[in-house]
């Protein structure tokens, strides 16, 4: 089920009503979606005036979505020297925080506004990360277990 509220114009929001991971995961699966999960953006579409879910597979093929509807928007195939910066993602691990803790959370240290999220593992890195853009154009990252600034990216 999602997450209850709104999102506000032009940004994610702590409170949006956004497609949980594992909804996320499962539509783009139903849709044709092959492999090992790479990559989960949640971004604020500014050209559509909503937030899209982008779910990415170790096929190369991205699946975007309405993030809060869940309604496929499309697909498209990712540059492979992009794909092969990343590890498989754990996709069943409940241990990880959500979109929503880590958009609250950047909100409330930065005062920013959080334009896009992306959960992912580089590869060599120990561990799976969030990336966060806020409308400063500063990108940061987080450990997606702790919620902890990641060292080392």
């Amino acid at each position: 089920a999602p997450v209850t509220a709104t999102a506000t114009a032009g940004s994610l929001v702590a409170s949006g009503a956004y497609l949980q991971m594992a909804d996320a995961i499962g539509r783009a699966r139903k849709a044709g979606g092959q492999g090992d999960v790479l990559q989960i953006d949640l971004e604020y579409d500014a050209f559509r005036g909503f937030a899209t879910c982008d779910v990415t597979f170790s096929s190369g093929t991205e699946y975007e979505m309405n993030a809060e509807t869940g309604e496929i928007l499309g697909q498209k195939q990712k540059d492979p020297r992009k794909l092969a910066l990343l590890a498989a993602l754990s996709t069943e691990a409940k241990d990880l925080k959500a979109f929503t803790d880590i958009i609250e959370q950047v909100v409330k240290a930065t005062g920013q506004a959080v334009l896009e999220v992306e959960l992912k593992h580089l590869k060599g890195q120990p561990t799976v990360i969030f990336e966060v853009v806020t409308a400063d154009g500063i990108t940061s990252h987080f450990d997606a277990v702790t919620g902890k600034p990641a060292a080392g990216v």
